[in-house]
């Protein structure tokens, strides 16, 4: 609810500030006197581009400040993902400046906003219906939550945007994860083949130091073996020996032992060495009796050593410990790759179970809408006729999506859906009984759309919540009893919201829980603008001046007195 409006340097208006109360609010004035401009300073107020051509005074700022109660939980977390607080109870402040220099600016609570998000609350909060307004027409978002408001289908419409946005996630996830598993797949060739030839090597850490050690041994066995049977010869074996020559030296010493006590401790230390002697001489024959090089396992390791040189110069590496952690950094590649695939599958059938819910949650809510809309269809058509529109009847017809959207396929149906559902809604109006129907845009004047929407919003009136809402001129066309009942109609819906109207036409005056006069003077030079709240005299002499003219009679008086008095019963 629009609880105060508050104006300075805006087109006539020098200074405004009128508080509003619940009901049915509504605004008269001379021609001239500034509706128009009331209407333009709250549509600036809900986000419309700002122009500053509409300054009354350049060199000063313009200031459009309204206060409002009665806002939806929704608005407040809306507020709140901002860092905007606002206590329950306490007014949010929308506020728009347009500075000397022609910069505008939006604040709520005074922190600075986008304008787009100030508009977006701004359509939460007050709804505006007149000659030139064709919002609802083009916004089949701002339908659909007409009829979902009579339908009263706000726990399955939750359930269905709580599917869409677990469809919506699961999708980002699967998306990504398969771009993922795509983009590993194209490696996966050169991967799979790098790893599978390093493992097919055998490659063992450290064993190329080992191999290259064997190696020379086997390149050497032959002069290894000629070396040891040589020694082995010249040491024991031959006629004249090392052995055999020590030994007969030795035992010629062996006589005079007895006489010499230093020549027995050298005899018994040649002996030894004679022992010792003849065990390496005897070991030296038995490596010269093994087998001596063997050209197959010389071949083998000269073809392990070659394919680990092959190896380092293929893959840039300058050991074999790095072709082996080569090796291992593959294999974690390939069971990534793995591990990929298979998460990839176990997401598939979980946003499938989510596919299965969003269907069967949007033809929930389908089913739901198409039921609602005979009934709908017929409150409207009841009031319609009421407000001066006998014979018309709006035709709502729920389609689904054509264009735009997301699209699924489940048991072999294509479904396109939105955040709203599979449909949206199409609204057609006949006029008059016989008549094709025709889109309500194509054919409805601005009048006729005022006070079609005025049906729409009294037949749904209570089943939800509705913003404030404000009809310009919507007595176009009609007059007499059929402008008393269009007066009747907004008084009740104002009994749920509050309404605002501003009329040329007496019989819709009379029902105005307040009345506000609009009124134009000179200040200096300046022709201005201004607005106040009439009393009850005040009232019934504007409604007289609206049915007799600036010097209204006794007749007219006394006819405003009894449009008043209808009014209030």
């Amino acid at each position: 609810m629009l609880l105060r409006l508050r104006i300075e340097n805006f087109a006539l208006i020098r200074e405004l500030d009128q508080s509003f109360g619940e009901g049915l609010q509504l605004i008269t004035g001379e021609t001239g006197a500034g509706k128009s401009i009331l209407i333009g300073a709250i549509g600036l107020l809900l986000g419309d581009r700002a122009d500053s051509s509409a300054q009354l005074d350049k060199s000063r700022k313009t200031v459009i400040e309204g206060f409002f109660s009665s806002v939806s939980e929704d608005i407040f977390k809306q507020l709140q993902d901002l860092d905007i607080w606002v206590e329950k109870g306490e007014p949010i402040r929308l506020k728009r400046e347009i500075g000397a220099g022609g910069k505008s600016r939006a604040l709520i609570q005074d922190t600075v906003i986008p304008v787009s998000f100030l508009k977006e609350i701004g359509q939460s909060l007050v709804e505006i219906h007149g000659q030139q307004d064709t919002s609802l027409l083009r916004d089949p978002k701002e339908q659909l939550n007409l009829l979902d408001a009579w339908s009263n289908v706000q726990s399955l419409k939750d359930q269905y945007i709580t599917t869409y946005s677990a469809y919506q996630q699961i999708s980002k996830r699967y998306l990504l994860l398969s771009e993922a598993f795509t983009e590993w797949k194209q490696k996966q060739a050169l991967t799979l083949f790098q790893w599978e030839e390093l493992s097919a090597a055998h490659l063992v850490a450290g064993e190329e130091v080992e191999l290259e050690q064997e190696l020379k041994r086997l390149e050497s066995s032959s002069q290894i073996e000629a070396s040891v049977g040589e020694a082995f010869t010249e040491i024991y074996d031959a006629d004249h020996s090392i052995y055999t020559r020590l030994a007969t030296l030795n035992k010629s010493l062996v006589k005079y032992a007895p006489l010499e006590p230093t020549l027995g401790e050298l005899v018994q230390k040649i002996q030894s060495s004679l022992a010792l002697i003849k065990e390496s001489a005897l070991q030296l024959e038995a490596l010269s009796q093994q087998p001596g090089l063997d050209p197959e396992r010389l071949a083998t390791l000269q073809e392990k050593q070659n394919l680990y040189q092959k190896l380092k110069l293929k893959y840039h590496c300058n050991s074999a410990d790095a072709l082996v952690q080569l090796r291992d950094d593959l294999q974690l590649q390939v069971n990534s790759g793995t591990a990929l695939e298979t998460e990839l599958h176990t997401l598939a059938t979980e946003k499938q179970k989510i596919v299965n819910q969003l269907v069967a949650a949007g033809l929930a809510l389908r089913n739901a809408r198409v039921q609602n809309l005979p009934g709908l269809t017929a409150g409207v058509k009841t009031i319609l006729g009421q407000v001066g529109m006998p014979g018309a009847e709006l035709i709502p017809t729920l389609i689904p999506i054509s264009i735009g959207g997301e699209e699924l396929e489940f048991e072999g149906e294509r479904y396109k859906f939105q955040v709203s559902g599979f449909d949206q809604l199409q609204l057609k109006i006949r006029t008059n009984p016989g008549t094709p129907p025709a889109l309500l845009g194509q054919i409805a004047s601005g009048g006729e759309l005022s006070r079609i929407m005025l049906a729409i919003r009294a037949v749904i009136a209570g089943r939800a919540g509705t913003p404030t809402l404000i009809f310009d001129e919507i007595d176009t066309g009609i007059s007499g009893e059929t402008a008393m009942k269009v007066g009747k109609v907004m008084r009740e819906l104002s009994q749920n919201t509050q309404v605002f109207t501003i009329t040329h036409l007496p019989q819709i005056a009379a029902y105005a829980d307040a009345h506000y006069g609009l009124f134009k003077g000179v200040e200096g030079n300046t022709t201005v603008s201004g607005i106040r709240k009439l009393s009850s005299a005040e009232q019934q002499e504007t409604l007289a001046k609206m049915i007799g003219g600036d010097q209204p009679g006794s007749a007219a008086l006394k006819t405003a007195k009894e449009l008043l008095n209808k009014g209030k019963n």
